[in-house]
Protein backbone atom coordinates (compact mmCIF):
# COMPACT_ATOMS: atom_id res chain seq x y z
CA UNK A 1 0.00 0.00 0.00
CA UNK A 2 1.23 3.55 -0.74
CA UNK A 3 1.57 6.56 1.69
CA UNK A 4 -1.32 8.39 2.60
CA UNK A 5 -1.18 11.83 3.00
CA UNK A 6 -4.43 13.59 5.74
CA UNK A 7 -4.20 17.41 5.94
CA UNK A 8 -5.62 19.76 7.77
CA UNK A 9 -6.07 23.31 5.73
CA UNK A 10 -2.09 22.71 3.88
CA UNK A 11 -0.52 24.55 6.81
CA UNK A 12 -1.48 22.24 9.44
CA UNK A 13 -0.79 18.17 9.80
CA UNK A 14 -4.09 17.40 11.52
CA UNK A 15 -7.44 16.40 9.94
CA UNK A 16 -9.34 18.18 12.59
CA UNK A 17 -7.66 21.91 11.84
CA UNK A 18 -9.60 21.59 8.49
CA UNK A 19 -12.73 20.56 9.79
CA UNK A 20 -12.50 23.53 11.51
CA UNK A 21 -11.13 25.77 9.28
CA UNK A 22 -14.00 24.64 6.21
CA UNK A 23 -17.06 26.83 6.43
CA UNK A 24 -20.60 24.90 6.26
CA UNK A 25 -23.19 27.56 5.45
CA UNK A 26 -26.80 27.29 6.23
CA UNK A 27 -29.64 27.23 3.67
CA UNK A 28 -29.39 30.84 1.77
CA UNK A 29 -28.76 31.28 -2.13
CA UNK A 30 -30.70 31.43 -5.46
CA UNK A 31 -32.92 29.05 -6.87
CA UNK A 32 -36.03 27.70 -8.29
CA UNK A 33 -37.30 24.58 -7.42
CA UNK A 34 -34.16 23.48 -5.45
CA UNK A 35 -32.61 24.29 -2.24
CA UNK A 36 -29.49 24.46 -0.66
CA UNK A 37 -28.91 21.89 2.27
CA UNK A 38 -25.15 22.85 3.10
CA UNK A 39 -22.06 24.47 1.42
CA UNK A 40 -18.66 23.66 2.18
CA UNK A 41 -15.95 25.80 1.71
CA UNK A 42 -12.77 25.52 2.86
CA UNK A 43 -11.08 29.23 3.16
CA UNK A 44 -7.95 27.90 3.98
CA UNK A 45 -7.73 26.13 0.71
CA UNK A 46 -4.99 27.54 -2.03
CA UNK A 47 -5.70 28.98 -5.10
CA UNK A 48 -4.54 29.37 -8.50
CA UNK A 49 -5.82 32.56 -10.28
CA UNK A 50 -9.36 32.47 -9.81
CA UNK A 51 -9.39 28.61 -9.01
CA UNK A 52 -9.80 26.96 -5.81
CA UNK A 53 -12.16 24.06 -6.50
CA UNK A 54 -12.55 21.93 -10.11
CA UNK A 55 -14.44 19.11 -10.84
CA UNK A 56 -16.30 16.56 -8.81
CA UNK A 57 -17.62 13.33 -8.67
CA UNK A 58 -19.69 11.10 -5.98
CA UNK A 59 -19.33 7.52 -4.00
CA UNK A 60 -21.84 5.50 -1.98
CA UNK A 61 -21.33 2.46 0.17
CA UNK A 62 -23.35 0.39 2.94
CA UNK A 63 -25.80 3.79 2.99
CA UNK A 64 -23.44 6.54 3.05
CA UNK A 65 -22.73 8.95 0.36
CA UNK A 66 -19.47 10.83 -0.06
CA UNK A 67 -18.36 13.63 -2.52
CA UNK A 68 -15.35 13.65 -4.00
CA UNK A 69 -14.06 17.31 -4.33
CA UNK A 70 -11.05 18.57 -6.17
CA UNK A 71 -8.90 21.00 -5.27
CA UNK A 72 -5.15 22.35 -5.77
CA UNK A 73 -3.32 20.22 -4.02
CA UNK A 74 -5.13 17.46 -4.18
CA UNK A 75 -8.49 15.56 -3.61
CA UNK A 76 -11.43 16.13 -0.76
CA UNK A 77 -13.26 13.14 0.31
CA UNK A 78 -16.50 14.58 2.24
CA UNK A 79 -18.98 12.92 3.56
CA UNK A 80 -22.64 13.91 3.12
CA UNK A 81 -24.83 11.46 4.13
CA UNK A 82 -26.14 13.80 6.35
CA UNK A 83 -26.82 16.89 3.84
CA UNK A 84 -26.83 19.10 5.94
CA UNK A 85 -23.35 18.25 8.13
CA UNK A 86 -20.88 17.21 5.39
CA UNK A 87 -18.04 16.44 7.15
CA UNK A 88 -13.92 16.33 5.36
CA UNK A 89 -13.00 12.21 5.57
CA UNK A 90 -9.48 12.47 4.06
CA UNK A 91 -7.68 14.79 2.01
CA UNK A 92 -5.19 12.79 -0.54
CA UNK A 93 -2.67 15.09 -2.49
CA UNK A 94 -1.42 14.87 -6.36
CA UNK A 95 1.20 14.49 -7.44
CA UNK A 96 1.42 17.70 -9.10
CA UNK A 97 -0.19 19.79 -6.19
CA UNK A 98 -0.48 23.24 -8.41
CA UNK A 99 -3.55 21.60 -11.03
CA UNK A 100 -6.31 23.97 -11.73
CA UNK A 101 -7.82 20.91 -13.45
CA UNK A 102 -8.44 17.04 -12.00
CA UNK A 103 -11.08 14.74 -13.21
CA UNK A 104 -12.40 11.81 -11.16
CA UNK A 105 -14.76 8.98 -12.03
CA UNK A 106 -15.31 5.81 -9.83
CA UNK A 107 -15.15 1.91 -10.40
CA UNK A 108 -16.32 -0.95 -7.87
CA UNK A 109 -15.08 0.96 -4.49
CA UNK A 110 -12.09 2.67 -6.30
CA UNK A 111 -11.77 6.49 -7.29
CA UNK A 112 -9.64 7.09 -10.72
CA UNK A 113 -7.99 11.00 -10.24
CA UNK A 114 -5.85 12.44 -13.27
CA UNK A 115 -4.65 16.27 -13.63
CA UNK A 116 -3.93 18.06 -16.79
CA UNK A 117 -1.31 19.87 -14.99
CA UNK A 118 2.60 19.80 -14.27
CA UNK A 119 3.82 16.27 -13.50
CA UNK A 120 0.51 14.70 -12.57
CA UNK A 121 -0.08 10.65 -12.53
CA UNK A 122 -2.75 8.75 -12.70
CA UNK A 123 -3.92 8.09 -9.05
CA UNK A 124 -6.06 5.00 -7.98
CA UNK A 125 -7.78 5.82 -3.99
CA UNK A 126 -8.88 2.82 -2.49
CA UNK A 127 -12.81 3.97 -0.60
CA UNK A 128 -13.49 1.18 1.12
CA UNK A 129 -12.11 2.50 4.50
CA UNK A 130 -14.93 5.11 4.17
CA UNK A 131 -15.85 7.00 6.86
CA UNK A 132 -12.79 6.41 8.02
CA UNK A 133 -9.99 6.67 5.35
CA UNK A 134 -9.32 6.72 2.38
CA UNK A 135 -6.01 4.58 1.04
CA UNK A 136 -4.22 5.54 -2.04
CA UNK A 137 -3.04 1.96 -3.78
CA UNK A 138 -1.59 3.28 -7.31
CA UNK A 139 0.49 6.46 -8.26
CA UNK A 140 2.50 6.29 -11.20
CA UNK A 141 3.11 8.29 -14.44
CA UNK A 142 4.06 4.44 -16.27
CA UNK A 143 0.99 4.74 -18.52
CA UNK A 144 0.29 8.59 -18.56
CA UNK A 145 1.63 11.53 -17.25
CA UNK A 146 -1.51 14.33 -17.85
CA UNK A 147 -4.51 13.24 -18.01
CA UNK A 148 -7.30 16.12 -19.47
CA UNK A 149 -11.05 13.89 -18.40
CA UNK A 150 -11.44 10.26 -17.93
CA UNK A 151 -14.85 8.03 -18.38
CA UNK A 152 -15.38 4.72 -17.33
CA UNK A 153 -17.54 1.92 -18.98
CA UNK A 154 -18.52 -0.32 -16.24
CA UNK A 155 -19.59 -3.32 -19.05
CA UNK A 156 -16.27 -3.68 -20.69
CA UNK A 157 -14.13 -2.38 -17.41
CA UNK A 158 -12.09 0.09 -19.43
CA UNK A 159 -11.10 3.56 -18.80
CA UNK A 160 -10.85 5.58 -21.53
CA UNK A 161 -8.45 8.98 -21.13
CA UNK A 162 -9.00 11.82 -23.03
CA UNK A 163 -6.30 14.51 -23.81
CA UNK A 164 -3.22 12.49 -22.25
CA UNK A 165 0.39 13.93 -22.65
CA UNK A 166 1.33 11.20 -25.30
CA UNK A 167 -1.95 11.17 -27.41
CA UNK A 168 -2.19 14.49 -28.50
CA UNK A 169 -4.58 13.04 -31.24
CA UNK A 170 -6.71 10.54 -29.91
CA UNK A 171 -7.72 8.78 -26.86
CA UNK A 172 -5.68 5.96 -24.32
CA UNK A 173 -7.72 2.88 -23.51
CA UNK A 174 -7.02 1.23 -20.19
CA UNK A 175 -7.36 -2.03 -19.11
CA UNK A 176 -9.03 -1.81 -15.57
CA UNK A 177 -10.77 -5.50 -15.14
CA UNK A 178 -8.03 -5.75 -11.99
CA UNK A 179 -8.75 -2.28 -10.59
CA UNK A 180 -5.62 -1.40 -8.63
CA UNK A 181 -3.69 -2.93 -11.94
CA UNK A 182 -4.49 -1.23 -14.67
CA UNK A 183 -2.88 -1.73 -18.14
CA UNK A 184 -2.92 -0.17 -21.47
CA UNK A 185 -5.01 -1.72 -24.21
CA UNK A 186 -4.16 0.80 -26.89
CA UNK A 187 -3.46 3.85 -27.49
CA UNK A 188 -5.71 5.26 -29.97
CA UNK A 189 -4.46 7.62 -32.75
CA UNK A 190 -8.52 8.56 -33.62
CA UNK A 191 -6.70 11.94 -35.90
CA UNK A 192 -8.31 14.67 -33.94
CA UNK A 193 -7.75 16.03 -30.51
CA UNK A 194 -10.48 14.52 -27.95
CA UNK A 195 -11.13 16.75 -25.13
CA UNK A 196 -14.09 14.05 -23.47
CA UNK A 197 -15.56 10.85 -24.32
CA UNK A 198 -18.73 9.08 -23.11
CA UNK A 199 -18.97 4.93 -23.86
CA UNK A 200 -21.75 3.03 -23.55
CA UNK A 201 -20.56 -1.06 -24.37
CA UNK A 202 -18.16 -0.94 -26.91
CA UNK A 203 -19.29 2.29 -28.60
CA UNK A 204 -17.33 5.68 -27.89
CA UNK A 205 -18.28 9.24 -28.44
CA UNK A 206 -15.53 11.78 -28.71
CA UNK A 207 -15.71 15.07 -28.46
CA UNK A 208 -13.31 16.87 -30.39
CA UNK A 209 -12.87 20.43 -29.72
CA UNK A 210 -13.38 23.74 -31.77
CA UNK A 211 -15.29 23.08 -35.25
CA UNK A 212 -15.07 18.79 -35.23
CA UNK A 213 -18.19 18.09 -33.86
CA UNK A 214 -18.28 14.65 -32.02
CA UNK A 215 -17.02 11.29 -33.25
CA UNK A 216 -17.94 7.89 -33.12
CA UNK A 217 -15.76 5.16 -33.05
CA UNK A 218 -16.15 0.94 -32.42
CA UNK A 219 -14.32 -0.14 -30.48
CA UNK A 220 -15.09 -3.66 -30.07
CA UNK A 221 -11.81 -4.94 -31.68
CA UNK A 222 -10.17 -2.61 -29.04
CA UNK A 223 -6.65 -2.91 -30.97
CA UNK A 224 -8.08 -1.79 -34.29
CA UNK A 225 -11.37 0.79 -33.97
CA UNK A 226 -13.25 2.11 -36.21
CA UNK A 227 -15.01 5.07 -37.55
CA UNK A 228 -18.67 4.70 -37.41
CA UNK A 229 -19.84 8.06 -38.10
CA UNK A 230 -18.81 11.89 -38.23
CA UNK A 231 -21.11 15.00 -36.81
CA UNK A 232 -20.34 18.40 -36.92
CA UNK A 233 -22.75 20.33 -38.42
CA UNK A 234 -25.06 20.81 -35.84
CA UNK A 235 -26.27 24.30 -35.29
CA UNK A 236 -23.38 26.20 -33.87
CA UNK A 237 -20.75 23.19 -34.36
CA UNK A 238 -18.51 25.72 -36.75
CA UNK A 239 -17.65 27.85 -34.26
CA UNK A 240 -17.82 25.69 -31.05
CA UNK A 241 -16.18 24.31 -28.81
CA UNK A 242 -16.97 20.64 -28.63
CA UNK A 243 -16.77 19.59 -24.96
CA UNK A 244 -18.67 16.52 -23.34
CA UNK A 245 -21.58 14.93 -23.59
CA UNK A 246 -24.04 12.15 -21.98
CA UNK A 247 -26.72 9.86 -23.51
CA UNK A 248 -30.24 8.93 -22.57
CA UNK A 249 -30.80 5.75 -20.93
CA UNK A 250 -32.57 4.62 -24.51
CA UNK A 251 -30.02 5.09 -26.35
CA UNK A 252 -31.83 7.66 -28.23
CA UNK A 253 -30.29 11.16 -27.82
CA UNK A 254 -27.05 12.53 -27.04
CA UNK A 255 -27.39 15.67 -24.85
CA UNK A 256 -23.78 17.45 -25.51
CA UNK A 257 -22.55 21.26 -25.13
CA UNK A 258 -19.79 23.63 -26.49
CA UNK A 259 -17.65 25.33 -24.18
CA UNK A 260 -18.47 28.59 -26.22
CA UNK A 261 -20.23 31.42 -24.95
CA UNK A 262 -23.67 32.14 -26.49
CA UNK A 263 -23.65 28.54 -27.66
CA UNK A 264 -26.87 26.08 -26.87
CA UNK A 265 -27.37 22.52 -25.52
CA UNK A 266 -28.01 20.14 -27.57
CA UNK A 267 -30.31 17.34 -28.31
CA UNK A 268 -29.26 15.42 -30.98
CA UNK A 269 -31.06 12.02 -32.27
CA UNK A 270 -28.45 9.19 -32.11
CA UNK A 271 -30.77 6.41 -32.71
CA UNK A 272 -29.96 6.24 -36.56
CA UNK A 273 -25.92 6.54 -37.03
CA UNK A 274 -25.85 7.10 -41.02
CA UNK A 275 -28.30 9.86 -40.30
CA UNK A 276 -27.80 11.95 -37.11
CA UNK A 277 -29.76 15.21 -36.40
CA UNK A 278 -30.49 18.20 -33.79
CA UNK A 279 -33.98 18.10 -33.32
CA UNK A 280 -33.35 20.75 -30.44
CA UNK A 281 -31.47 23.54 -28.62
CA UNK A 282 -32.25 25.38 -24.88
CA UNK A 283 -30.08 27.45 -23.08
CA UNK A 284 -30.14 28.75 -19.95
CA UNK A 285 -29.91 32.78 -19.65
CA UNK A 286 -30.05 33.99 -15.79
CA UNK A 287 -28.66 36.88 -16.33
CA UNK A 288 -30.79 38.01 -19.26
CA UNK A 289 -32.33 39.95 -21.32
CA UNK A 290 -29.44 42.24 -20.42
CA UNK A 291 -26.55 39.36 -21.15
CA UNK A 292 -27.91 36.11 -22.96
CA UNK A 293 -24.31 34.83 -23.70
CA UNK A 294 -24.28 32.04 -20.92
CA UNK A 295 -21.69 28.87 -21.41
CA UNK A 296 -22.45 25.52 -20.58
CA UNK A 297 -20.05 22.97 -19.05
CA UNK A 298 -20.90 19.42 -18.44
CA UNK A 299 -23.94 17.56 -18.74
CA UNK A 300 -25.60 14.31 -16.67
CA UNK A 301 -28.80 12.70 -17.89
CA UNK A 302 -30.77 10.50 -15.12
CA UNK A 303 -33.78 9.65 -15.81
CA UNK A 304 -36.11 12.07 -18.31
CA UNK A 305 -33.77 15.35 -17.03
CA UNK A 306 -30.41 16.51 -17.21
CA UNK A 307 -28.22 18.14 -14.88
CA UNK A 308 -25.43 20.80 -16.23
CA UNK A 309 -23.12 22.37 -14.58
CA UNK A 310 -23.42 25.71 -16.52
CA UNK A 311 -20.69 27.53 -15.02
CA UNK A 312 -21.77 31.29 -14.14
CA UNK A 313 -25.37 29.94 -13.79
CA UNK A 314 -24.59 27.51 -11.55
CA UNK A 315 -26.38 23.84 -11.42
CA UNK A 316 -29.50 23.88 -14.12
CA UNK A 317 -32.18 21.52 -14.33
CA UNK A 318 -34.04 20.84 -17.28
CA UNK A 319 -37.11 18.14 -18.27
CA UNK A 320 -36.18 16.17 -21.73
CA UNK A 321 -39.47 13.82 -21.36
CA UNK A 322 -40.32 15.26 -24.84
CA UNK A 323 -36.60 15.81 -26.25
CA UNK A 324 -38.20 17.96 -28.83
CA UNK A 325 -39.52 20.10 -26.16
CA UNK A 326 -36.75 20.48 -23.45
CA UNK A 327 -38.43 22.28 -19.95
CA UNK A 328 -36.20 24.06 -17.41
CA UNK A 329 -37.49 22.16 -14.23
CA UNK A 330 -35.08 23.45 -11.21
CA UNK A 331 -31.46 25.63 -11.10
CA UNK A 332 -29.30 26.81 -8.40
CA UNK A 333 -26.73 29.94 -8.63
CA UNK A 334 -23.53 28.53 -6.88
CA UNK A 335 -22.46 32.59 -7.61
CA UNK A 336 -25.38 34.53 -7.14
CA UNK A 337 -22.52 37.65 -7.24
CA UNK A 338 -21.69 37.82 -10.69
CA UNK A 339 -23.13 40.08 -13.38
CA UNK A 340 -22.10 39.26 -16.68
CA UNK A 341 -20.86 36.08 -18.93
CA UNK A 342 -17.18 37.41 -18.62
CA UNK A 343 -14.62 34.03 -18.87
CA UNK A 344 -15.69 31.02 -16.98
CA UNK A 345 -16.41 30.75 -13.38
CA UNK A 346 -19.21 29.63 -11.20
CA UNK A 347 -20.50 26.04 -11.20
CA UNK A 348 -17.69 23.55 -12.85
CA UNK A 349 -19.16 20.03 -11.95
CA UNK A 350 -22.33 18.52 -10.80
CA UNK A 351 -23.51 14.74 -10.11
CA UNK A 352 -26.89 13.67 -9.86
CA UNK A 353 -26.49 10.13 -9.15
CA UNK A 354 -26.57 9.60 -5.25
CA UNK A 355 -28.89 6.77 -4.29
CA UNK A 356 -30.50 9.83 -1.66
CA UNK A 357 -31.83 12.10 -4.63
CA UNK A 358 -29.38 14.82 -3.48
CA UNK A 359 -27.49 16.53 -6.14
CA UNK A 360 -23.78 17.71 -5.15
CA UNK A 361 -21.84 20.22 -7.16
CA UNK A 362 -18.43 22.10 -7.24
CA UNK A 363 -17.83 25.86 -7.71
CA UNK A 364 -14.83 27.32 -8.92
CA UNK A 365 -14.45 29.53 -5.69
CA UNK A 366 -17.44 28.80 -3.63
CA UNK A 367 -16.92 24.95 -3.30
CA UNK A 368 -19.17 21.73 -2.59
CA UNK A 369 -23.09 22.61 -2.62
CA UNK A 370 -25.20 19.73 -1.63
CA UNK A 371 -28.54 20.46 -3.31
CA UNK A 372 -32.28 19.13 -3.09
CA UNK A 373 -34.90 19.53 -5.85
CA UNK A 374 -38.34 20.37 -4.16
CA UNK A 375 -40.87 20.70 -7.34
CA UNK A 376 -43.62 17.45 -7.14
CA UNK A 377 -45.23 16.58 -10.98
CA UNK A 378 -48.51 14.79 -10.81
CA UNK A 379 -47.04 10.92 -11.51
CA UNK A 380 -43.50 9.22 -11.57
CA UNK A 381 -43.73 7.12 -14.47
CA UNK A 382 -41.31 4.26 -14.30
CA UNK A 383 -41.73 2.29 -17.76
CA UNK A 384 -43.29 3.41 -20.86
CA UNK A 385 -42.46 1.48 -24.00
CA UNK A 386 -44.22 0.77 -27.72
CA UNK A 387 -44.47 -2.63 -29.24
CA UNK A 388 -45.95 -3.84 -32.56
CA UNK A 389 -48.14 -6.71 -33.52
CA UNK A 390 -50.72 -7.24 -36.78
CA UNK A 391 -49.94 -3.93 -38.10
CA UNK A 392 -51.13 -2.12 -34.72
CA UNK A 393 -48.94 -0.61 -31.87
CA UNK A 394 -49.47 -1.62 -28.53
CA UNK A 395 -48.42 1.17 -25.79
CA UNK A 396 -47.84 0.68 -22.26
CA UNK A 397 -46.76 2.24 -19.49
CA UNK A 398 -46.04 1.93 -15.87
CA UNK A 399 -46.82 4.70 -12.75
CA UNK A 400 -45.13 4.74 -9.38
CA UNK A 401 -46.33 7.27 -6.60
CA UNK A 402 -49.35 8.70 -8.41
CA UNK A 403 -50.42 12.02 -6.56
CA UNK A 404 -53.75 13.79 -7.36
CA UNK A 405 -53.45 12.34 -11.06
CA UNK A 406 -56.20 13.10 -13.95
CA UNK A 407 -55.87 11.23 -16.61
CA UNK A 408 -52.83 10.81 -19.16
CA UNK A 409 -53.56 11.59 -22.83
CA UNK A 410 -51.79 10.16 -25.60
CA UNK A 411 -50.41 11.72 -28.29
CA UNK A 412 -49.33 10.71 -31.38
CA UNK A 413 -46.83 12.60 -34.21
CA UNK A 414 -46.32 11.05 -38.12
CA UNK A 415 -43.21 11.45 -39.79
CA UNK A 416 -42.35 15.47 -38.89
CA UNK A 417 -45.74 16.57 -38.15
CA UNK A 418 -46.56 18.19 -34.93
CA UNK A 419 -48.02 15.33 -32.05
CA UNK A 420 -51.92 15.38 -31.81
CA UNK A 421 -54.43 14.08 -29.27
CA UNK A 422 -55.50 10.20 -30.30
CA UNK A 423 -57.09 8.88 -26.62
CA UNK A 424 -57.40 9.58 -23.08
CA UNK A 425 -56.68 7.21 -20.31
CA UNK A 426 -58.13 7.98 -17.07
CA UNK A 427 -55.69 7.70 -14.02
CA UNK A 428 -55.70 5.83 -10.55
CA UNK A 429 -55.61 9.47 -9.18
CA UNK A 430 -53.51 9.33 -5.72
CA UNK A 431 -51.41 5.51 -5.25
CA UNK A 432 -48.12 4.54 -3.26
CA UNK A 433 -48.46 1.53 -5.36
CA UNK A 434 -47.59 0.04 -8.87
CA UNK A 435 -50.08 0.83 -11.68
CA UNK A 436 -49.95 -0.41 -15.16
CA UNK A 437 -51.69 0.91 -18.43
CA UNK A 438 -52.03 0.61 -21.88
CA UNK A 439 -53.35 2.19 -25.23
CA UNK A 440 -53.51 0.98 -28.66
CA UNK A 441 -53.04 2.62 -31.95
CA UNK A 442 -55.18 0.63 -35.06
CA UNK A 443 -54.92 3.51 -37.08
CA UNK A 444 -53.29 1.66 -39.32
CA UNK A 445 -50.84 4.51 -41.32
CA UNK A 446 -47.56 3.24 -41.89
CA UNK A 447 -44.18 4.81 -41.33
CA UNK A 448 -42.60 6.08 -38.31
CA UNK A 449 -44.58 7.13 -35.64
CA UNK A 450 -43.59 9.17 -32.18
CA UNK A 451 -45.77 8.99 -29.09
CA UNK A 452 -45.46 10.53 -25.80
CA UNK A 453 -47.77 11.19 -22.60
CA UNK A 454 -49.40 14.09 -21.20
CA UNK A 455 -49.91 13.72 -17.79
CA UNK A 456 -52.46 15.91 -16.01
CA UNK A 457 -53.09 16.18 -12.51
CA UNK A 458 -56.35 17.78 -11.15
CA UNK A 459 -55.33 20.82 -10.79
CA UNK A 460 -54.48 21.86 -14.46
CA UNK A 461 -50.73 21.19 -14.11
CA UNK A 462 -49.35 18.48 -16.66
CA UNK A 463 -45.56 17.36 -17.66
CA UNK A 464 -44.69 14.98 -20.45
CA UNK A 465 -43.57 11.64 -20.73
CA UNK A 466 -40.46 10.52 -22.94
CA UNK A 467 -40.95 9.98 -26.67
CA UNK A 468 -40.99 6.20 -28.03
CA UNK A 469 -40.97 5.94 -31.66
CA UNK A 470 -42.20 2.92 -33.59
CA UNK A 471 -41.34 2.52 -37.09
CA UNK A 472 -43.72 0.12 -39.21
CA UNK A 473 -42.61 0.25 -42.23
CA UNK A 474 -41.71 -2.85 -43.08
CA UNK A 475 -38.21 -4.47 -41.90
CA UNK A 476 -36.79 -4.82 -45.70
CA UNK A 477 -38.24 -4.17 -49.44
CA UNK A 478 -36.84 -6.76 -51.93
CA UNK A 479 -35.19 -6.06 -55.72
CA UNK A 480 -35.51 -8.19 -58.87
CA UNK A 481 -34.19 -11.90 -59.08
CA UNK A 482 -31.45 -11.77 -61.96
CA UNK A 483 -31.60 -13.68 -63.57
CA UNK A 484 -34.77 -15.44 -64.03
CA UNK A 485 -35.01 -17.77 -65.39
CA UNK A 486 -32.21 -19.40 -64.42
CA UNK A 487 -30.05 -21.20 -66.64
CA UNK A 488 -29.33 -24.91 -65.32
CA UNK A 489 -26.42 -25.19 -62.98
CA UNK A 490 -25.68 -21.11 -62.63
CA UNK A 491 -25.93 -18.94 -59.94
CA UNK A 492 -28.89 -16.04 -59.38
CA UNK A 493 -28.57 -13.58 -56.97
CA UNK A 494 -30.76 -10.36 -55.60
CA UNK A 495 -30.29 -7.44 -53.81
CA UNK A 496 -32.34 -6.56 -50.35
CA UNK A 497 -32.50 -3.07 -48.82
CA UNK A 498 -33.04 -4.23 -45.10
CA UNK A 499 -34.56 -1.01 -42.75
CA UNK A 500 -34.09 -2.39 -39.29
CA UNK A 501 -31.44 -4.87 -37.49
CA UNK A 502 -34.05 -7.51 -37.55
CA UNK A 503 -33.19 -10.94 -38.14
CA UNK A 504 -34.11 -12.51 -41.18
CA UNK A 505 -34.70 -15.72 -42.38
CA UNK A 506 -34.02 -16.56 -46.09
CA UNK A 507 -35.05 -19.94 -47.70
CA UNK A 508 -35.64 -21.73 -50.90
CA UNK A 509 -38.35 -24.21 -51.35
CA UNK A 510 -39.74 -26.33 -54.05
CA UNK A 511 -43.45 -26.39 -54.98
CA UNK A 512 -44.25 -29.17 -52.54
CA UNK A 513 -42.76 -27.32 -49.58
CA UNK A 514 -39.39 -28.98 -49.29
CA UNK A 515 -36.88 -26.95 -48.32
CA UNK A 516 -33.41 -27.14 -50.86
CA UNK A 517 -31.65 -24.48 -49.04
CA UNK A 518 -32.07 -21.73 -46.03
CA UNK A 519 -29.71 -19.30 -44.48
CA UNK A 520 -30.14 -16.93 -41.09
CA UNK A 521 -29.08 -13.58 -41.15
CA UNK A 522 -28.54 -10.83 -38.95
CA UNK A 523 -28.41 -7.68 -40.91
CA UNK A 524 -27.21 -4.26 -40.60
CA UNK A 525 -29.52 -0.97 -42.36
CA UNK A 526 -28.70 -0.93 -45.93
CA UNK A 527 -28.64 -2.95 -49.35
CA UNK A 528 -26.99 -6.77 -49.06
CA UNK A 529 -26.82 -8.97 -52.02
CA UNK A 530 -27.30 -12.25 -51.92
CA UNK A 531 -26.22 -14.81 -54.73
CA UNK A 532 -27.38 -18.47 -54.70
CA UNK A 533 -26.07 -21.47 -56.44
CA UNK A 534 -28.51 -23.69 -57.02
CA UNK A 535 -26.23 -26.37 -57.63
CA UNK A 536 -27.65 -29.81 -59.14
CA UNK A 537 -31.45 -29.33 -58.54
CA UNK A 538 -33.68 -30.46 -61.20
CA UNK A 539 -35.13 -28.48 -63.62
CA UNK A 540 -38.57 -26.41 -62.03
CA UNK A 541 -40.04 -23.79 -61.13
CA UNK A 542 -39.22 -22.88 -56.74
CA UNK A 543 -40.02 -20.34 -54.20
CA UNK A 544 -37.46 -18.06 -52.84
CA UNK A 545 -39.16 -16.52 -49.53
CA UNK A 546 -36.88 -13.99 -47.08
CA UNK A 547 -38.81 -13.79 -43.72
CA UNK A 548 -38.01 -10.45 -41.62
CA UNK A 549 -40.23 -9.65 -38.71
CA UNK A 550 -43.87 -9.23 -39.75
CA UNK A 551 -42.91 -8.93 -43.23
CA UNK A 552 -42.69 -11.77 -45.51
CA UNK A 553 -41.91 -11.81 -49.61
CA UNK A 554 -42.06 -15.00 -51.70
CA UNK A 555 -41.02 -15.04 -55.11
CA UNK A 556 -41.21 -17.59 -57.82
CA UNK A 557 -37.57 -18.84 -59.41
CA UNK A 558 -37.39 -20.57 -62.68
CA UNK A 559 -34.51 -22.64 -63.31
CA UNK A 560 -34.20 -24.20 -66.48
CA UNK A 561 -32.91 -27.14 -68.33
Amino acid sequence: MLHRHIISGLQSGMLLAALIVASIRPVSGQGWNMTLAANYDDNSLPFNGTVTYNDIWGYSSAGKEYAILGGIKGTLFIEVTNPNAPVLRDYEFGADTNSTWRDYKTYQNYCYAVGDVGNATLQIFDLSFLPDSVHKVYDSNALFTKGHTIFIDDNSDRLYVAGPNNQTTGILVIDISTPTAPSLLVNANLGNYVHQVFARNDTVYCFMGTGNGFQVWDFTNVGSPSNIATYNSYPGAATGYSHSGWMDEDNTYMIHTDETHDHAVKITDISNLASISTPATFKSTLLGPTWTNSVAHNPFVKGSKVYISYYWDGVQVYDISDPLVPRQRAYWDTEPANALYFGFGGCWGVYPFLPSGNIIASDINNGLFILQETATFPVELVDFQCEKFSGKVLLSWKSWSESNTGNFVVERALGESGFTEIGTVTASGTSGTYKNYDFIDDSGESGKRYYRLRINDLDGNYEYSKTVVMDLQNEFTPSVIYPNPVPAGSPFQFEISFHTRATAQLNLFDLAGKSLWNKMIQPEPGSMTFVIDPGTIAAGTYILEVVSGETRFRERIVVEK
